[in-house]
């Protein structure tokens, strides 16, 4: 159903790609799953859950997931709403205005919270996962993407330990159970290091980041 277009990126999970639906002509980014992992059942469990969450939130400030699916040999995949952007390390590196900031975190937080009002949990926020993208002729709009390791949170909260060390609270380190607020953390961790350059905790050492 779907034409590739270009290559976008890959990652250690498997390849992104630009494609155009060939009835619609919808141009969309479609992630496709190694092979290798698409017949693992946790992995497929993982990608399939990374799609579930994203498409239960139904935030503008949440990636749009527009169809699941598996290739002829297997291999799954999904794909997204088509952002053309740059995620808030790029901004970082070029230096941001305080007032802008402010914006920016805002729109994070409308997303995260109506990702939490539906009991899910990104994280994994961080610079790289918080894109600006140009919609309906206002920049700056944000997307936040990658819900991988999102939890879909039951009555006891996650506990399993996942995401990006130097975003992460004790809690979450300590493989304790946690909610959203994990990603208020995360989210300040960013404003930290959007304003100073780097993470709170920022060390070559994993082990001192976790003791931080």
């Amino acid at each position: 159903r779907y034409r590739l277009v270009k290559w976008l990126g890959e990652g250690g999970m498997g390849v992104v790609y630009e494609a155009e639906h060939i009835d619609i002509e919808r141009r969309v980014a479609m992630k496709i799953l190694r092979l290798d992992l698409s017949r693992s059942p946790d992995t497929a469990r993982i990608f399939r859950d990374e799609a579930r969450a994203a498409n239960r939130v139904g935030s503008r400030n949440i990636v749009q997931i527009h169809d699941f699916g598996e290739l002829p040999d297997g291999r799954l995949y999904f794909c997204m709403e088509l952002l053309q952007g740059f995620d808030l390390t790029a901004r970082r590196d070029a230096g941001v205005d305080h007032g802008e900031l402010i914006g920016i975190l805002r729109q994070v937080c409308k997303g995260l919270g109506a990702a939490h009002q539906v009991g899910i949990v990104h994280r994994d926020i961080k610079p790289e996962n918080i894109l600006l993208v140009e919609e309906e002729g206002r920049a700056g709009m944000v997307k936040i993407v990658d819900f991988g390791v999102a939890t879909i949170l039951g009555g006891e909260g996650g506990t399993q330990i996942a995401g990006t060390p130097q975003y992460m609270p004790p809690e979450q380190i300590a493989g304790g159970a946690f909610d959203g607020r994990v990603d208020m953390y995360a989210l300040g961790c960013t404003a930290y290091e959007m304003l100073v350059g780097r993470p709170p905790f920022d060390s070559e050492s994993l082990e001192e980041v976790l003791m931080g």
